[in-house]
Parts: C-alpha cells; sequence; structure tokens
C-alpha cells in the first residue's frame, strides 16, 4: 500500500465512524467552513485539465450530505452573523472562476436544497470577452495533438526567454513561471501556433463563463456574486500596478455596477498577498473578506484571512471535511507561531 493509499485509509477510519462524525460536528463549532467547486456538469475542452467528475448528479448527492447534516448558510451570514450559528455546523457554498451556472437544472438543484451560493467572477470573462489562460492551454491540451503543442511551445518559450519542456504533461506547470504581465499573449500565441479557430468563434460556440444576463438571474434566485480577479493571476507576483488592475479597480466596478454593499473575493489558486500588502489594498478595494484554499478557518479568523476546502475531487463526506477541519488548525497554529516571532 503506498503513503497515499494508507494516509487516506487511516482517514477514512479516524473521520467515518461515529466518533469521529462527532468531532468534526463540535469543530465545526468552532469553524469558518467554506467549500468552493467550480464547474458543474460533463467533461469540456476549456475545463478537461482540471476536471474531476463533479456531474450534476454529483453535485446533488454532495448537496443531500451536507444539507442532511449541516446548515447552508449564505457565505455573508456565516460570515459576519456569528449569533446565528447553528447547533447543526454551518457551511457556505462557493463556486470560483465564473463559469455559467445559471442553468434551470442547476439552479433547481440549488432551491431543491434551499442553498445559497456565491459566484466569484473573473471579471475579463464576463459576458464571454475573453478565455482565461488556463481554459486556452487546457483546450490545446484536449484538442491538439502532443507532438504539435509541445513543438509549438518550445519554440515560443525560446522566442521568449522561457525554459523547453520535454513533457507535454509539463506544461500546465511550466506555465505557472510565465510574468504574470504575459500570460495571456503567451497562451495566446500557443493557442495561434497550434491552428485553433478563432478564440472569439470558441467563446461563442460554448459560451463558459456567465453573461450579465445569466448572471441577473442568478442574482434574482437569491444567489450572489463576488471577484475571482480580472484575469486569473498568481497575486503574489503581481506589481503595485497590477493589483490595482486586478484586484482594486474591478473590485470597485462590481460595486457600482450590481450595487453591492458587500464583495467577497477568493485568490486565484489560493496565493495570496503578502499580508502587509493586503492590509493596504483591500481597504481601497472594499472587499469584505478573501478566501484561500488551505482548509476550515478558526471561528475568530478576520474576514480577510479566511481559507476554504475543495469538493470537486472528493465529494463531500466526513474524510474530506475532517482533513479540511486539520488542515485548518494546522494553519491556525503556524499563523501564531509567524506571529509570535515577530518583533513587537
Amino acid at each position: 500500500m503506498s503513503l497515499v493509499a494508507l494516509t487516506q485509509f487511516i482517514a477514512g477510519f479516524a473521520f467515518e465512524n461515529v466518533l469521529g462524525r462527532n468531532w468534526v460536528r463540535q469543530r465545526l463549532q468552532q469553524t469558518k467552513a467554506i467549500v468552493y467547486y467550480h464547474w458543474i456538469g460533463e467533461r469540456t475542452a476549456h475545463y478537461a485539465e482540471f476536471y474531476q467528475g463533479c456531474t450534476l448528479e454529483r453535485f446533488r448527492k454532495d448537496l443531500q450530505f451536507l444539507r442532511g447534516h449541516f446548515e447552508i448558510q449564505p457565505l455573508n451570514e456565516l460570515i459576519f452573523e456569528s449569533g446565528k450559528r447553528s447547533s447543526r455546523g454551518a457551511l457556505a457554498l462557493t463556486f470560483d472562476d465564473g463559469f455559467d451556472l445559471s442553468h434551470p437544472d442547476l439552479l433547481q438543484t440549488l432551491e431543491d436544497f434551499n442553498v445559497k451560493a456565491t459566484t466569484l467572477i473573473t471579471t475579463e470573462c464576463l459576458d464571454n470577452r475573453h478565455l482565461m489562460w488556463r481554459n486556452k492551454l487546457s483546450i490545446i491540451r484536449e484538442t491538439v495533438s502532443a507532438d504539435v503543442y509541445l513543438r509549438e511551445y518550445n519554440r515560443l518559450m525560446g522566442e521568449s526567454g522561457y525554459p523547453a519542456i520535454s513533457s507535454p504533461t509539463a506544461l500546465m506547470s511550466a506555465s505557472f513561471e510565465w510574468r504574470m504581465s504575459q500570460k495571456d499573449e503567451l497562451a495566446t500565441e500557443l493557442w495561434s501556433r497550434c491552428g485553433l479557430e478563432p478564440v472569439d468563434d470558441y467563446l461563442a460556440k460554448h459560451g463558459p463563463y456567465f453573461t450579465r444576463k445569466a448572471l441577473s438571474t442568478w442574482l434574482c434566485a437569491g444567489h450572489s456574486v463576488g471577484l475571482h480577479t480580472r484575469t486569473h493571476p498568481r497575486c503574489s507576483r503581481l506589481s503595485r500596478a497590477e493589483i490595482e488592475a486586478e484586484i482594486v479597480e474591478p473590485a470597485r466596478q462590481m460595486k457600482r455596477e450590481f450595487k453591492l454593499d458587500q464583495l467577497p473575493f477568493s485568490y486565484p489558486f489560493g496565493d495570496r498577498l503578502a499580508p502587509e500588502t493586503e492590509a493596504e489594498i483591500f481597504p481601497a478595494a472594499g472587499l469584505s473578506c478573501a478566501l484561500g484554499i488551505q482548509g476550515f478557518s478558526p471561528a475568530k479568523t478576520p474576514p480577510l484571512a479566511l481559507e476554504r476546502e475543495g469538493l470537486e475531487k472528493s465529494g463531500a463526506n466526513w474524510t474530506t471535511l475532517g482533513k479540511a477541519v486539520l488542515r485548518g488548525i494546522r494553519q491556525n497554529r503556524s499563523a501564531r507561531r509567524t506571529s509570535s516571532s515577530q518583533p513587537a
């Protein structure tokens, strides 16, 4: 048995019995439990690289489990109305990237389980005006011969001053090393060199992201909206001017356009800005919270330092929730150690 399999077995044994479930329930009373997904549906080219099988049927099973054991609250209620915390334990549901969630079957599923969710939008993709760089790479990986895109990638990287890769499977990880100012340009150029149809044609045909009309339907159903940056960069690698363009200005625009008192924010890749930069930038942006992906945060965590747990891969079960609680405990201890080591 591999170490990963052994770890999974131990975690399952620990959390799937009565004592483990009760422990998770009790710990959830002391956490801000927020879960996230991206895409609900069948495999599609723009999400094929990241797809983990979360069909609508699987999603319904997740909601059935969560609703059977916990209260699923709107995000802002979970974060800011601590006096209303449920004795059953409470969670909030979010979606990243801004994929269109206004399809009748999905909206009906959320209504069936009385769930109000929050979608975090990559604003440049709203109205299908732009195909996010990682989605472009996913389509290339899904639809172009590996020999072709490996050859074209290495040619492009040689011209752009980046190292070549030896395996097609390394494309996505290698793209993490691109300068954020070049990510869209490089992804678009690779797309063109691979001979794909014009990006606008793909967007018109598939319409992967929310339109303003679809977002209005989402909001009218009682769900909420937030920000996931303008173009989905690694935020820790942004300059001050890029932070303004990616977070501050889109936040202001969203609050004005959608008349929002509170605007939640989630970090792409969970890649946070430095705490001192957050403290300087977020008040100017008017963000109500900033969400990462490191498990469930302790209840007293400030809204701008909250984390979440992804459910697309594992689904909703006691093992996943228990591991999310443990990840949050470790993060909290690490933060306390870091804080105590700082000079007064």
